[in-house]
Protein backbone atom coordinates (compact mmCIF):
# COMPACT_ATOMS: atom_id res chain seq x y z
CA UNK A 1 0.00 0.00 0.00
CA UNK A 2 2.85 2.35 0.82
CA UNK A 3 4.27 1.78 -2.67
CA UNK A 4 0.97 2.56 -4.40
CA UNK A 5 0.44 5.63 -2.19
CA UNK A 6 3.87 6.98 -3.13
CA UNK A 7 3.25 6.37 -6.84
CA UNK A 8 -0.08 8.26 -6.63
CA UNK A 9 1.58 11.16 -4.80
CA UNK A 10 4.25 11.47 -7.48
CA UNK A 11 1.65 11.38 -10.23
CA UNK A 12 -0.34 14.16 -8.52
CA UNK A 13 2.77 16.30 -8.14
CA UNK A 14 3.66 15.81 -11.77
CA UNK A 15 0.14 16.80 -12.78
CA UNK A 16 0.37 19.99 -10.73
CA UNK A 17 3.74 20.88 -12.27
CA UNK A 18 2.47 20.16 -15.78
CA UNK A 19 -0.65 22.25 -15.20
CA UNK A 20 1.41 25.20 -13.93
CA UNK A 21 3.77 24.93 -16.89
CA UNK A 22 0.82 24.89 -19.27
CA UNK A 23 -0.56 28.09 -17.74
CA UNK A 24 2.76 29.82 -18.36
CA UNK A 25 2.84 28.94 -22.06
CA UNK A 26 1.59 31.51 -24.59
CA UNK A 27 -1.96 30.88 -25.87
CA UNK A 28 -2.02 28.53 -28.89
CA UNK A 29 -2.84 31.41 -31.25
CA UNK A 30 -0.48 34.00 -29.71
CA UNK A 31 -0.98 37.19 -27.68
CA UNK A 32 -1.73 36.98 -23.98
CA UNK A 33 -4.75 38.98 -22.86
CA UNK A 34 -2.46 41.32 -20.87
CA UNK A 35 -0.51 42.17 -24.03
CA UNK A 36 -3.72 42.86 -25.93
CA UNK A 37 -5.06 45.06 -23.13
CA UNK A 38 -1.78 47.01 -23.09
CA UNK A 39 -2.04 47.58 -26.86
CA UNK A 40 -5.64 48.77 -26.54
CA UNK A 41 -4.74 51.09 -23.66
CA UNK A 42 -1.87 52.62 -25.64
CA UNK A 43 -4.02 53.08 -28.74
CA UNK A 44 -6.75 54.73 -26.69
CA UNK A 45 -4.27 57.52 -25.87
CA UNK A 46 -2.79 57.65 -29.38
CA UNK A 47 -3.77 59.65 -32.44
CA UNK A 48 -5.29 57.92 -35.47
CA UNK A 49 -1.97 58.37 -37.27
CA UNK A 50 -0.08 56.67 -34.44
CA UNK A 51 -2.56 53.78 -34.30
CA UNK A 52 -2.04 52.98 -37.99
CA UNK A 53 1.67 53.77 -37.79
CA UNK A 54 1.61 56.39 -40.58
CA UNK A 55 2.70 60.03 -40.76
CA UNK A 56 0.33 62.97 -41.14
CA UNK A 57 1.45 63.25 -44.77
CA UNK A 58 0.66 59.61 -45.59
CA UNK A 59 -1.26 59.05 -48.82
CA UNK A 60 -4.60 57.27 -48.95
CA UNK A 61 -2.88 54.16 -50.35
CA UNK A 62 -0.43 54.15 -47.43
CA UNK A 63 -3.27 54.54 -44.92
CA UNK A 64 -5.23 51.71 -46.56
CA UNK A 65 -2.18 49.42 -46.69
CA UNK A 66 -1.33 50.05 -43.04
CA UNK A 67 -4.92 49.41 -41.97
CA UNK A 68 -5.14 46.21 -44.03
CA UNK A 69 -1.90 44.85 -42.61
CA UNK A 70 -2.87 45.55 -39.00
CA UNK A 71 -6.39 44.22 -39.44
CA UNK A 72 -5.13 41.02 -41.00
CA UNK A 73 -2.57 40.57 -38.23
CA UNK A 74 -5.19 40.86 -35.48
CA UNK A 75 -8.01 39.06 -37.29
CA UNK A 76 -5.72 36.09 -37.91
CA UNK A 77 -5.99 35.20 -34.21
CA UNK A 78 -9.32 33.58 -35.02
CA UNK A 79 -10.63 33.73 -31.46
CA UNK A 80 -13.89 32.02 -30.55
CA UNK A 81 -16.59 34.01 -28.72
CA UNK A 82 -15.86 31.95 -25.59
CA UNK A 83 -12.22 33.09 -25.51
CA UNK A 84 -11.80 35.82 -22.83
CA UNK A 85 -9.60 37.72 -25.29
CA UNK A 86 -12.42 38.05 -27.83
CA UNK A 87 -13.90 41.20 -26.25
CA UNK A 88 -10.47 42.88 -26.18
CA UNK A 89 -9.89 41.90 -29.82
CA UNK A 90 -13.24 43.42 -30.82
CA UNK A 91 -12.24 46.70 -29.14
CA UNK A 92 -8.85 46.66 -30.90
CA UNK A 93 -10.50 46.13 -34.29
CA UNK A 94 -13.00 48.93 -33.60
CA UNK A 95 -10.11 51.27 -32.74
CA UNK A 96 -8.39 50.37 -36.02
CA UNK A 97 -11.61 50.95 -37.97
CA UNK A 98 -12.17 54.29 -36.24
CA UNK A 99 -8.69 55.44 -37.27
CA UNK A 100 -9.11 54.20 -40.83
CA UNK A 101 -12.62 55.65 -41.29
CA UNK A 102 -11.35 59.09 -40.28
CA UNK A 103 -8.07 59.11 -42.20
CA UNK A 104 -9.47 57.57 -45.38
CA UNK A 105 -12.13 60.28 -45.83
CA UNK A 106 -10.48 63.59 -46.93
CA UNK A 107 -12.85 65.98 -45.15
CA UNK A 108 -12.89 63.97 -41.93
CA UNK A 109 -9.10 63.71 -42.04
CA UNK A 110 -8.71 67.48 -42.53
CA UNK A 111 -11.03 68.27 -39.61
CA UNK A 112 -9.22 65.73 -37.42
CA UNK A 113 -5.76 67.13 -38.30
CA UNK A 114 -6.95 70.68 -37.54
CA UNK A 115 -8.25 69.50 -34.18
CA UNK A 116 -4.85 68.00 -33.36
CA UNK A 117 -3.15 71.32 -34.20
CA UNK A 118 -5.51 73.28 -31.96
CA UNK A 119 -4.97 70.81 -29.13
CA UNK A 120 -1.19 71.04 -29.55
CA UNK A 121 -1.30 74.84 -29.55
CA UNK A 122 -3.27 74.74 -26.30
CA UNK A 123 -0.74 72.40 -24.72
CA UNK A 124 2.16 74.52 -25.94
CA UNK A 125 0.51 77.60 -24.47
CA UNK A 126 0.11 75.84 -21.14
CA UNK A 127 3.77 74.86 -21.16
CA UNK A 128 4.93 78.40 -21.99
CA UNK A 129 2.79 79.80 -19.18
CA UNK A 130 4.16 77.18 -16.78
CA UNK A 131 7.74 78.09 -17.72
CA UNK A 132 6.97 81.81 -17.31
CA UNK A 133 5.52 81.13 -13.88
CA UNK A 134 8.64 79.21 -12.89
CA UNK A 135 10.86 82.12 -14.04
CA UNK A 136 8.74 84.60 -12.10
CA UNK A 137 8.98 82.39 -9.01
CA UNK A 138 12.77 82.38 -9.36
CA UNK A 139 12.85 86.17 -9.62
CA UNK A 140 10.63 86.47 -6.54
CA UNK A 141 12.95 84.19 -4.56
CA UNK A 142 15.85 86.50 -5.46
CA UNK A 143 13.86 89.46 -4.17
CA UNK A 144 13.30 90.93 -7.65
CA UNK A 145 9.57 91.35 -7.03
CA UNK A 146 8.91 94.04 -9.64
CA UNK A 147 10.60 92.00 -12.36
CA UNK A 148 8.71 88.90 -11.22
CA UNK A 149 5.36 90.70 -11.35
CA UNK A 150 6.17 92.15 -14.77
CA UNK A 151 7.05 88.70 -16.10
CA UNK A 152 3.88 87.13 -14.80
CA UNK A 153 1.67 89.94 -16.15
CA UNK A 154 3.19 89.37 -19.59
CA UNK A 155 2.43 85.68 -19.24
CA UNK A 156 -1.18 86.43 -18.26
CA UNK A 157 -1.60 88.71 -21.27
CA UNK A 158 -0.48 86.04 -23.76
CA UNK A 159 -1.83 82.89 -22.10
CA UNK A 160 -4.03 83.29 -19.00
CA UNK A 161 -3.66 80.37 -16.61
CA UNK A 162 -4.60 79.63 -13.02
CA UNK A 163 -0.90 79.22 -12.15
CA UNK A 164 -0.05 82.70 -13.42
CA UNK A 165 -3.03 84.20 -11.61
CA UNK A 166 -2.00 82.41 -8.43
CA UNK A 167 1.59 83.62 -8.68
CA UNK A 168 0.42 87.19 -9.22
CA UNK A 169 -1.68 86.84 -6.06
CA UNK A 170 1.36 85.60 -4.16
CA UNK A 171 3.51 88.47 -5.45
CA UNK A 172 0.93 91.00 -4.30
CA UNK A 173 1.23 89.50 -0.83
CA UNK A 174 5.02 89.74 -0.98
CA UNK A 175 4.78 93.41 -1.98
CA UNK A 176 2.21 94.22 0.70
CA UNK A 177 -0.73 94.67 -1.65
CA UNK A 178 -2.74 91.81 -0.15
CA UNK A 179 -2.84 90.10 3.23
CA UNK A 180 -1.65 86.52 3.56
CA UNK A 181 -5.15 85.51 4.64
CA UNK A 182 -6.73 87.03 1.50
CA UNK A 183 -4.08 85.44 -0.69
CA UNK A 184 -4.60 82.07 1.00
CA UNK A 185 -8.34 82.17 0.34
CA UNK A 186 -7.81 83.07 -3.31
CA UNK A 187 -5.11 80.45 -3.85
CA UNK A 188 -7.24 77.81 -2.15
CA UNK A 189 -10.09 78.47 -4.57
CA UNK A 190 -7.73 78.31 -7.53
CA UNK A 191 -6.21 75.03 -6.27
CA UNK A 192 -9.66 73.50 -5.82
CA UNK A 193 -10.56 74.46 -9.39
CA UNK A 194 -7.19 73.21 -10.72
CA UNK A 195 -6.27 70.20 -8.55
CA UNK A 196 -3.48 69.07 -10.89
CA UNK A 197 -1.42 72.28 -10.49
CA UNK A 198 1.75 71.75 -8.48
CA UNK A 199 2.59 75.49 -8.51
CA UNK A 200 -0.69 76.48 -6.83
CA UNK A 201 -0.11 74.03 -3.99
CA UNK A 202 3.44 75.27 -3.53
CA UNK A 203 2.15 78.85 -3.34
CA UNK A 204 -0.45 77.78 -0.78
CA UNK A 205 2.37 76.29 1.26
CA UNK A 206 4.39 79.51 1.12
CA UNK A 207 1.43 81.62 2.23
CA UNK A 208 0.67 79.19 5.07
CA UNK A 209 4.30 79.38 6.21
CA UNK A 210 4.12 83.20 6.15
CA UNK A 211 1.13 82.97 8.53
CA UNK A 212 3.02 80.57 10.82
CA UNK A 213 0.88 77.56 9.86
CA UNK A 214 3.86 75.32 9.32
CA UNK A 215 1.98 72.01 9.39
CA UNK A 216 -0.40 73.29 6.69
CA UNK A 217 2.56 74.57 4.72
CA UNK A 218 4.21 71.14 4.81
CA UNK A 219 0.97 69.44 3.74
CA UNK A 220 0.46 71.80 0.80
CA UNK A 221 4.04 71.37 -0.40
CA UNK A 222 3.73 67.57 -0.22
CA UNK A 223 0.43 67.78 -2.12
CA UNK A 224 2.21 69.78 -4.80
CA UNK A 225 4.97 67.19 -5.16
CA UNK A 226 2.34 64.57 -5.99
CA UNK A 227 1.03 66.53 -8.98
CA UNK A 228 2.22 65.46 -12.45
CA UNK A 229 4.60 67.78 -14.34
CA UNK A 230 3.27 69.87 -17.22
CA UNK A 231 4.33 68.40 -20.57
CA UNK A 232 3.15 68.33 -24.14
CA UNK A 233 2.48 65.22 -26.20
CA UNK A 234 5.75 65.89 -28.02
CA UNK A 235 7.75 64.99 -24.91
Amino acid sequence: MAHHGRAFALTTTQMIIADEAQRQLPPPNGHRIEEMQATLSRWTRSTHFEVLGVTEKASFDEVRAAFGELLERWASLGLTPEDPRAAVLDAIVRRLEEAYDTLSEPRERERYAMGLEVSQEHLDGRLRAHEASARAMHLAERGELEAAERAIRESLASSPTAEAEGLLTFLRTERGGMTASEAGDRLRRLAEQNPSSAILFELLGRVAAREGRHEDARRHVLDGLERPPVRTNRS
